[in-house]
């Protein structure tokens, strides 16, 4: 379920170069999308890979790492990210990091471990592990179950208040639709939080997808040597229109 729609994923976003991290029994029966290959430490790794046609254009394309509920591992990543750059016109100002369970995890790990390669990450049914800390403020997008009893929603807000504390989200807030609170600059912060269990939903790829469009590595807070940590005036922007 969750692999059919990472398609959707990679289909919405045109001009999209998506790499979906595949077990090998997934990938074989996947009728769409390139499979690729990598040895790392004398292991096989495979992917999917969905990247725009060869006519699409000129333009670099965004590139989004999305993880399944096997998570990923750091050195495959890495490998992944620099065969995605030499096979296509990647915007390195546009590589995200997306994953559902263990997959979101993954995620979070990136952001912990290579924040300064992505341009914002979202995720659903995660938490970050409590090895890891985030020192890097990036634009976050998370959604969870309240009801969800294998990634206990507590520690899912324990995550979703960290990533509010690097990214300077504070306030309360405000309503961007249902189950969903805004947190805006300096660094956004989005939050869904549904009644349902440990599941992806429907609506989850679109959101995320949404997400990602408008937001590239580098926008957020710069520093000035006079008044420290303040907000580039293109980024002020104004917070989403309540339903």
């Amino acid at each position: 379920m969750f692999r059919s729609t990472l398609i959707c994923l990679a289909v919405a976003l045109a001009g999209l170069v998506s790499v979906v991290a595949c077990a090998t029994s997934a990938a074989r029966h996947q009728p769409q999308g390139k499979i690729m290959h990598w040895t790392i430490d004398g292991v096989r790794r495979e992917a999917l890979v969905f990247a725009p046609r060869a006519n699409y254009g000129s333009a670099n394309h965004p590139l989004v790492l999305a993880f399944h509920g096997h998570g990923g591992q750091m050195l495959s990543t890495s490998a992944i990210v620099a065969t995605m750059k030499q096979s296509y016109a990647v915007n390195t100002r546009r590589i995200y990091a997306t994953g559902f369970s263990n997959g979101a995890v993954f995620s979070l790990l990136l952001w912990a471990e290579r924040a300064k390669t992505l341009a914002a990450i979202g995720e659903v049914a995660g938490r970050l592990d409590p090895s890891e800390a985030l020192t890097l403020p990036r634009p976050f997008l998370a959604i969870a179950g309240r009801s969800d009893a294998v990634a206990p929603f507590a520690v899912q807000k324990q995550t979703i208040q960290q990533a509010r504390q690097v990214n300077r989200a504070f306030g309360r807030g405000s309503r961007c639709g249902r189950h969903c609170t805004y947190y805006p600059w300096p660094f956004a912060v989005k939050v869904f939080l549904h009644p349902g269990g440990h599941v992806y939903p429907v609506w989850a790829s679109a959101e995320i997808v949404k997400f990602f469009k408008t937001h590239r590595l580098g926008e957020g807070l710069v520093f000035n040597s006079t008044r420290g940590l303040v907000v580039p005036a293109a980024r002020r922007l104004p917070l989403p229109a309540t339903p």
